[in-house]
């Protein structure tokens, strides 16, 4: 009966283990070193099988001094992201555009440095 028990909770780990080391599994990932030069870069997902489809993008990072993303979605409007500590924002909407592009605008007065990852997914 108490190895019965020593299985379950060994299995209840293991799953446990399995699904947090899965969260980012269907998400294409880019790293990006921050610095006092500008940059801009394109994401391309996976598959898209449609223009208009919804996204998500998750920044996370640190940045000692400030900077900004600025990201395009197809629209008249892009979306905007201060950078700046800790990053830790997601991003959920419809993009009209196969690709992402953005572009960082770093802060130069503020010599911005650090790293950000974004993970993306359609």
């Amino acid at each position: 009966m108490k190895t019965t028990l020593n299985y379950k909770v060994l299995i209840a780990l293991v799953c446990l283990l399995l699904m947090t080391g899965c969260k980012y599994r269907h998400y294409s990932k880019q790293e990006y070193d921050l610095s006092t030069t500008a940059f801009s870069d394109t994401l391309k997902p996976k598959s898209t099988g449609s223009i208009i489809a919804n996204r998500i993008i998750i920044i996370e990072g640190n940045l000692t001094g400030k900077a900004k993303l600025i990201i395009e979605k197809g629209t008249d409007k892009p979306i905007t992201v201060e950078l700046n500590g800790k990053v830790d924002t997601e991003i959920g909407n419809e993009w009209y555009t196969p690709n992402t592009i953005f572009w960082y605008e770093p802060d130069t007065t503020t010599n911005p440095k650090g790293k950000i990852t974004i993970r993306y997914k359609v």
